[in-house]
């Protein structure tokens, strides 16, 4: 249950952070403050399965099969006298790498990458990355600075505190930034950083059982879960039915994934495939479902006749 809510919930809100970018790519920054180790490393499945383009994860990354993306320290520049000693040594070391410009003065940090480049023509910069401050319109000053010096090849990294919010008013505004590292926010899910997930027991030797606890009651019995779509192959909506009730119109999603001890539905166990369906999926919900804003979708989740009959079963008859 620890590791269904864990990644159900990073999984969410990256996919809210993705969704914001609008296919600008985004980057796992959040390993320092997320819970524990164990939630750094799964989640960087979740973040997988998000559509999330790269992690500075290094354990997480191999682990699942991420590309590994990160930049240089605010600690890597104050470690050196000359904030453009800094600047060179590293892109020495790591050619088309991603420049911190904020330790001191942001645009005096893009001038002196465009100095640098200008000094040592062989030497190549990916992107800058903004950190703090006013990221919008230090992104088009430094956009400026960049293009005027004949460079429209480096990029624009932001990061600081991001969230979908911030990031949506950022691709609202049309700042010229390529990329988001996002870290916090959505390493704690920081808004919704829990489900109400448990475990109840449904059915035992064959009888449905059914908690009838104020507040808490549980849908009786084994169920199947059944999604509709429409004749273009979007959703419109779900039916909670028993499992092996007929005539429940609709695709079965429950699978069985173990049986008799062993794994029988080893590709959905992996991440390997993950991302793909979560894009088709996101594809086929309805448009108000993915908005950031709260608000009512259209989109019912429906009990099927036996279902509802079983669950309004007097308590001394289930």
């Amino acid at each position: 249950m620890n590791l269904v809510q864990l990644e159900t919930v990073i999984a969410s809100k990256a996919v809210r952070v993705v969704l914001a970018a609008q296919g600008r790519p985004v980057m796992d920054f959040g390993l320092r403050r997320m819970h524990g180790i164990d939630a750094t490393v799964r989640g960087v499945r979740a973040y997988r399965t998000a559509g999330l383009a790269g992690t500075s994860n290094v354990l997480g990354g191999l682990r699942h099969g991420m590309p590994l993306s990160g930049t240089m320290a605010h600690s890597y520049i104050l470690a050196h006298d000359d904030e453009a000693a800094a600047f060179a040594a590293f892109a020495r070391h790591y050619p088309d790498t991603t420049l911190l410009v904020d330790t001191h003065d942001t645009l005096e940090g893009v001038r002196k990458v465009v100095e640098l480049m200008r000094a040592e023509p062989s030497l190549r910069v990916g992107a800058v990355r903004l950190d703090s401050g006013d990221l919008g319109q230090l992104a088009r000053e430094a956009r400026a600075l960049l293009d005027a010096a004949g460079h429209p090849e480096v990029k624009i990294v932001a990061s600081s505190g991001l969230d979908e919010w911030r990031i949506a008013a950022l691709v609202e505004a049309r700042a010229p930034i390529d990329a988001f590292g996002v870290g916090t926010e959505m390493g704690v899910s920081s808004d919704a950083p829990v489900i109400d997930l448990s475990y109840k027991l449904v059915e035992y030797a064959g009888t449905p059982r059914l908690k009838h606890s104020p507040g808490k009651t549980n849908l009786p019995s084994r169920k199947q879960l059944y999604r509709r779509h429409d004749a273009e192959g979007r959703y419109i909506g779900d039916t909670i039915a028993l499992r092996d009730e007929p005539g429940i119109e609709g695709e079965a999603l429950l699978r069985p994934m173990v049986r008799g001890g062993q794994l029988v539905q080893e590709e959905m166990a992996l991440a390997v495939g993950a991302r793909e369906r979560v894009i088709d999926s996101l594809s086929r919900l309805p448009d108000a479902l993915k908005r950031l804003e709260a608000g009512h979708g259209d989109y019912p989740v429906d009990l099927s006749p036996a279902l509802e009959r079983l669950r309004s079963t007097p308590r001394n008859a289930i």
